[in-house]
């Protein structure tokens, strides 16, 4: 848990970096605006720091980026026991799940240095609120015996500089010594203080410096913000009290300078600081021409919108989706399609392509099997070269990831191209090639005969049981009947499949007839958070399963319903299958060790083919019995389960 919520800040911090040094060049540009916009544009880099939430906009000048480390380790997938697999299941299973990215970010997450780095990232917030606290207390103290002078303005023996203190009712503490010719002016800069609620800010920006303390760029920017709202609040004293001040001003200033920013007690509590740069800046100020305001507030609201936002990501999963053919991007004038004929398209999440024409709908036939392939955009420009023009019409951009299907029966073969572009856009094409011609490019043998736009018309969790048939056949083996499904309102995204199996093999891309069902097991799959596909999590198969007496089958090992493979109550589920059709009724006992029971019966919500018994509480050191019954409670079998 740790080590996830500090890359999660980590990958935070990264990006506040960019905004910190972007803020730096543009404070630099703003030198002759009031340092109330530069003040105003550390909010920016406070709101990064601060906040998770991603802000995505079509115009940012935050780069593109890769998943961030604490988005790819809520990626990774659950541990599921190969041992339910045959060696080609499990390697279909691998091969579909474990990708490079994949095992680099679970090789490098598992390390130990990131654990380290965890521990010490807590220890360094740990001693910034130590020492604060510290701080805070002797401050306080200091402050015995101080007498108020008006409303929420106090006069103390024991400090040298004004300061505001509190967070609901902040007060103003100034030192006694202080000639009462000066405190106006004081007294007025921490009102515009309290006024514009940087109280809060203080205790917001020393929250981010907390966290990110490892970073030094924060530190910078705690730094540099500070002395922006010192001169911020200076300025909005000269605007209103006017220029003439500035020397006696200046002169209050020099008097009480300590010689130390106040770091100390920051959460609470903070004073004035950088006294050479405030009394510079003081000389200098002159009312803004009104230009110059306006130019600063373009700047700041355009580079407001700049840099809290991310830049709009569309990628989308390509595997695991129906898809419908958007639009024809490329034609050479052997295919037409039109809304009601145009096929429809299945790739599934074991890389199977399945395709169903217009006029039979529902009949799906699987095409063949879709294998990685580095396509480049040059040699999709090549395999389009017969018809140039719809490259003006369609930027295919940036290819991420894509898929070939070749059939090497004949010695012209037919291929398709499954391609995920970077905006998100799913491509299919289908073409030649010659295979005398096979890794020399495109060529006049070799080429796309069309190439669509497809369009994902994945439904959500609620999918049909066709659908996940498409799903699981080349996974388990063969063909599938799907007999049951749970989805839980509590768990969205996820959707437990109980299934019948096939394992008769395919020929030509047909499966070959079988006499009886032989397999039986279940599925758990996750939808992406785009809804435009789904990942098969865990697929436990049972062989000879209706050839079994009883026809009851426990899965060893608990679905579980959570990304980081967790066991949490309301999450985790036993799963028992029943392909018995007498069963009628079935009941748990748990005996737990303090001599209590507690009973759970007549499960038949779920159906007679597939029973959920759902982990509420602990479940370790207690005994568990399951019994099932016929219709007249006649016991037809029990057993004992471990719940260690």
């Amino acid at each position: 848990m740790l080590d996830t919520l500090f890359l999660q800040i980590f990958d935070m911090s990264k990006i506040a970096s960019l905004v910190i040094l972007a803020v730096l060049l543009v404070r630099l540009c703003l030198k002759r605006a009031p340092k109330v916009f530069s003040y105003a544009l550390w909010a920016i880099v406070l709101f990064r720091l601060l906040c998770p939430v991603i802000i995505e906009a079509p115009v940012s000048l935050i780069p593109e980026t890769e998943s961030t480390e604490a988005q790819q380790m809520n990626d990774v997938l659950p541990d599921f026991d190969f041992e339910t697999f045959s060696d080609r299941e499990a390697n279909n299973y691998e091969k579909q799940q474990v990708q490079p990215g994949d095992v680099q970010v679970l090789i490098s997450h598992s390390a130990e240095p990131i654990v380290w780095l965890s521990f010490l990232w807590f220890c360094g917030i740990a001693v910034l609120l130590i020492y604060s606290t510290v701080s805070l207390l002797r401050l306080k103290r200091s402050l015995v015996g101080a007498l108020c002078l008006r409303d929420n303005i106090y006069l103390a023996d024991h400090i040298n500089s004004p300061f505001v203190m509190g967070l609901i009712r902040p007060k103003i503490y100034l030192p006694s010594s202080l000639p009462e010719k000066e405190r106006d002016y004081i007294i007025l800069h921490e009102q515009h203080h309290i006024r514009r609620g940087d109280h809060i800010i203080k205790l917001l920006s020393f929250a981010a410096l907390c966290l990110h303390w490892f970073n030094p760029l924060v530190w910078i920017a705690f730094i540099l913000s500070g002395k922006d709202m010192e001169m911020s609040c200076d300025e909005a004293v000269l605007k209103k009290l006017g220029g003439e001040i500035r020397a006696d001003y200046s002169a209050s200033l020099i008097s009480l300078a300590t010689g130390r920013r106040i770091i100390a007690g920051a959460p609470l509590a903070f004073g004035e600081g950088d006294t050479e740069g405030r009394v510079k800046n003081i000389a200098k100020w002159k009312k803004p021409a009104v230009w110059v305001i306006v130019t600063a507030v373009i700047v700041c609201v355009v580079l407001t919108v700049c840099l809290i936002t991310n830049p709009m990501s569309r990628d989308t999963m390509l595997l695991g989706a129906e898809y419908r053919v958007a639009e024809t991007l490329y034609n050479t004038g052997t295919t037409s399609y039109v809304d009601n004929d145009s096929p429809s398209y299945c790739i599934t999440a074991d890389y199977c392509l399945w395709e169903c024409h217009g006029d039979n709908p529902g009949e799906w036939r699987m095409i063949g099997q879709l294998e990685p392939y580095a396509l480049t955009e040059k040699e999709l420009d090549e395999y389009t070269a017969y018809k140039e023009g719809w490259r003006r019409r369609y930027n295919v951009g940036k290819i991420t990831d894509a898929y070939i299907l070749r059939d090497s029966a004949e010695e012209e073969s037919m291929f398709f191209l499954a391609i995920q572009t970077k905006s998100g856009d799913t491509l299919l094409g289908f073409g030649f090639e010659d295979l005398s011609e096979r890794g020399q490019g495109a060529s006049d043998d070799t080429s796309l005969y069309w190439l669509c736009r497809l369009e994902s018309t994945f439904g959500g969790t609620h999918l049909t049981g066709q659908f996940h048939e498409r799903s699981l056949a080349q996974t388990v083996g063969g063909d599938v009947e799907i007999f049951h499904t749970h989805y839980d309102e509590r768990q969205p995204n996820y959707m437990i499949v109980a299934f019948k199996s096939d394992d008769s093999p395919y020929q030509d891309g047909v499966q070959l007839p079988s006499a009886e069902k032989t397999d039986m097991g279940f599925a758990v799959f996750y939808q992406n958070k785009e809804e435009s596909g789904y990942r098969l999590l865990q697929c436990h198969v049972y062989e000879d399963a209706a050839l079994v007496e009883n026809g009851i089958y426990h899965c060893p090992d608990p679905a579980v319903l959570d990304l980081e493979g967790e066991m949490k109550p309301g999450m985790t589920y036993d799963v028992i299958l029943l392909n018995n059709d007498k069963i009628e009724k079935a009941t748990r006992v748990w005996e737990y060790a303090d001599g209590k029971t507690e009973t759970q019966s007549d499960l038949s919500e779920y159906g007679h083919q597939m029973l959920l018994y759902s982990w509420e509480k602990d479940q370790a050191g207690c005994h568990v019995t399951q019994y099932f019954y016929d219709a007249y409670d006649a016991l037809i079998d029990y057993s004992s389960l471990p719940t260690d």
